[in-house]
């Protein structure tokens, strides 16, 4: 919950935002875009983008011998439990 959008938590607004990154050979996230969220004006797509310091891909599920050579897409949804 410390992610979700403040105005779109207040008028509990749901939405959902596609990122892609690069992994790292690390297996962190980098250079991060947001492809689409919806609905626009909520800023979903700067909390998913906030997030990706977070995320850690198993580099033995991807192989990867130059740093950043992999592209993920990361779908995310953000949903208030009621």
């Amino acid at each position: 919950m410390r992610f979700y959008p403040k105005g779109a938590l207040r008028k509990g607004v749901t939405g959902r935002t596609t990122l892609q990154c690069r992994v790292a050979t690390t297996g962190a996230m980098t250079g991060c875009d947001v492809l689409n969220e919806s609905p626009t004006g909520f800023g979903f797509g700067d909390a998913a983008l906030a997030m990706t310091p977070l995320f850690r891909v198993n580099q033995a599920q991807i192989p990867c011998p130059l740093d950043g050579c992999a592209i993920v897409r990361i779908p995310i949804v953000f949903a208030i439990a009621r």
